[in-house]
């Protein structure tokens, strides 16, 4: 039974047209008393009730307690109860609590599937079907999170090997061959602003089985202006270039790798030696130069770095894979 007679609304614009056709006078935003049975028969709001057999005191939504009875066509009763209450009628009507137990209904249910066609075939293909997909889901959960922690890794190398790329960067579209170096002023949404992009992509690795660092290494990396990285996505340019290319082969890929264009630097010192390095910052590190007092010199803003008094870059062309 319902304990509460009374609850206060407000009134909205999508409920105050049922009030006043109900009788009730107000403007939209006032509070309102209305009766209980007055309430939609879906509203939600919380009203205090008694189970019709233990009595015990519970709340309840007016929609759920309309649901049990049935639009108080029937006793409303607490979960409890409700079992109990299932239970005495199964007593009552088949003899057991649980009318399957009933010998008739048991027998009821054999003579069905045997009269329904395929009932067993239909099941076991169902089950198994249910069995496929789980398994489905349970490989495609897997992936996904190999595939992040694949990129989480990927993002961390990345990080240090752009770094190293920019600093021996000579200024030039590795795809076109432009000198985009300017470019780097314009805004970093422009589609020429020189960006980092991968020979191979980051995906490709992961479906190839190719270790995270080894994607994110200096020499899977090159600058290329935005808009080509963005229409390149995970295509790799350097297969058409090539005869016989396998595309699922992991080491004729990275061989694309290998056989990148490689920047060539030309370093004049005070006593006259011109030697020629291709890794300039693996060459100040192990040789105690600074690399970006180099690249000072390349760009003429100074003239001497301990005895360095020259740097050029002579890589004019891309090293074409042979």
């Amino acid at each position: 039974m319902i304990l509460t007679q009374e609850v206060k609304i407000y009134l909205t614009p999508n409920t105050i047209k049922y009030y006043l056709n109900m009788g009730y006078i107000g403007k939209t935003r006032d509070c309102i008393t209305v009766k209980i049975e007055d309430l939609p028969k879906g509203s939600n709001y919380e009203i205090e009730v008694a189970c019709d057999i233990c009595e015990k005191i519970r709340f309840s939504t007016y929609y759920t307690y309309n649901t049990i009875t049935k639009n108080n066509t029937c006793q409303y009763t607490c979960p409890k109860c409700s079992v109990s209450k299932r239970e005495k009628t199964n007593m009552l009507k088949y003899g057991f609590k649980q009318p399957t137990k009933n010998i008739s209904v048991k027998n009821k249910i054999i003579n069905t599937r045997n009269e329904t066609p395929n009932y067993y075939k239909t099941t076991t293909e169902k089950c198994d079907i249910t069995r496929q997909k789980n398994l489905e889901i349970k490989r495609s959960n897997l992936d996904i999170t190999k595939w992040e922690n694949y990129k989480k890794l990927s993002r961390s190398y990345f990080k240090q090997s752009k770094k190293i790329i920019y600093e021996n960067w000579n200024g030039y579209d590795y795809y076109d061959n432009e000198y985009i170096k300017p470019y780097l002023n314009l805004n970093t949404q422009d589609m020429k602003h020189p960006t980092v992009d991968h020979i191979i992509s980051v995906k490709k690795g992961f479906e190839l089985g190719i270790s995270p660092k080894e994607i994110n290494d200096v020499k899977n990396l090159v600058v290329t202006k935005r808009y080509i990285n963005i229409s390149k996505g995970s295509k790799i340019f350097e297969v058409d270039k090539i005869n016989n290319f396998n595309l699922n082969d992991s080491d004729s890929i990275l061989n694309i790798v290998e056989n990148r264009r490689v920047d060539t630097w030309e370093i004049t010192f005070s006593t006259g030696i011109i030697k020629n390095v291709t890794n300039l910052s693996e060459y100040c590190k192990n040789n105690g130069y600074k690399l970006y007092s180099l690249n000072a010199i390349r760009d003429n803003r100074i003239k001497k770095h301990l005895d360095i008094i020259k740097v050029v870059n002579i890589t004019n062309n891309h090293i074409k894979n042979k």
